[in-house]
């Protein structure tokens, strides 16, 4: 096979690769679901702290079940944004009022405030890997703080490194 047939393939496969982890965000179907976000960490769930949803409450990873305080909406601002990956994290699932966003300083914790289309700071969206929470705004990952996997450990946002403190998975609810 010759060097530039090889390259080809090569470009296609990473392509494809690229393609099939955005498809998750870029499907339509995606934005109709409600979904907890699951740390690669340990398996713990991303979580308001204290369950009481009120705007400034924090993040923290916690065991999974699926309550309110766990459920996020993914919610582009218009049908423009369905396909780009961003939207904003509705917490609470579909009927919430109050989303995640990002302070713009690394090693800050992200913190519910009131559904805002016209700030950044609320608009997430996956990594071309599909697995990091990536802020549109400052650019920085959900990264849960030092790694650790113990319950009630805050989420910060931090420079993104594709470690496994920043990686996660949603799991339709």
């Amino acid at each position: 096979m010759g060097l530039w047939r090889f390259g080809l393939v090569v470009a296609t496969l990473a392509t494809t690769v690229v393609n099939a982890a955005a498809a998750q965000t870029a499907d339509p179907g995606f934005y109709r679901n409600t979904y907890v976000a699951r740390t690669a960490v340990n398996g713990l769930c991303l979580d308001v702290s204290g369950g009481r949803m009120q705007p400034g409450d924090a993040l923290i990873i916690w065991p999974c079940h699926g309550g309110a305080n766990q459920r996020l909406y993914p919610a582009p601002a218009n049908p423009s944004d369905v396909g780009r990956g961003g939207a904003q994290l509705v917490v609470g699932g579909r009927d919430g009022r109050l989303c995640l966003e990002s302070p713009s300083s690394p090693g800050s914790r992200p913190y519910l405030a009131v559904c805002n289309d016209g700030t950044r700071r609320q608009f997430w969206r996956q990594d071309r890997a599909g697995r990091s929470i990536v802020n549109e705004s400052s650019s920085l990952c959900l990264d849960v703080e030092g790694g650790r996997g113990e319950q009630g450990t805050a989420v910060l946002t931090s420079p993104c490194n594709g470690r496994t403190n920043q990686l996660w998975t949603f799991e339709r609810r």
